[in-house]
């Protein structure tokens, strides 16, 4: 009995989440590549990268993050991260405050076992979603690519979980 049910979690498990990622607004999503982010044997989150159909990653494309979290996080821990790998990739444009002001309504603190997704269907616009709910929708020029280069850029710190992520 308990050899079943581990193999239905197993076969349940990939498609809820594929399910997760079509609500929150990403048509026929599938997953193109995942990783996980550890660091000194510590595993901060899952990754998986989903593209409509399992297109190949394109900048131009739409496409969603999903983030497994394995560890807390406070809401300020998540927008400071994301202003430090924005400034590392993109140096010190005018208007990063600009960006991090608009995203600062996104973030809410983390545990082991939330997730958050981040879908950009548009090059323009992105939308957060925690655990199955939308936090934020943010549009401001290229911010899909802006935001989602700290995991899928060449830049990004962590530059082989971007590349799995990417399928490469």
């Amino acid at each position: 009995m308990f050899r079943i049910f581990i193999a239905l979690i197993l076969i349940a498990g990939p498609a809820f989440a594929r399910e997760r990622v079509q609500i929150a607004g990403l048509a026929d999503p599938v997953v193109i590549g995942e990783a996980s982010l550890g660091v000194i044997g510590i595993t901060a989150y899952d990754a998986r990268l989903y593209t409509p159909n399992g297109a190949p990653f394109d900048w131009a494309s739409p496409m969603a993050l999903e983030l497994d979290y394995k560890r807390g996080f406070s809401a300020q821990d998540l927008l400071r991260g994301t202003e430090t790998e924005i400034r590392r990739i993109e140096g010190d444009t005018n208007d990063i405050p600009t960006v991090i002001s608009l995203l600062s309504t996104c973030f809410y603190a983390v545990e082991d076992g939330d997730s958050y997704i981040a879908v950009g269907n548009s090059s323009d616009q992105i939308d957060l979603w925690r655990n199955g709910t939308q936090t934020c929708t943010v549009t401001y020029p290229d911010i899909r690519k802006r935001f989602l280069s700290i995991w899928l850029s060449d830049d990004s710190r962590f530059t082989s979980l971007s590349r799995k992520l990417r399928g490469l």
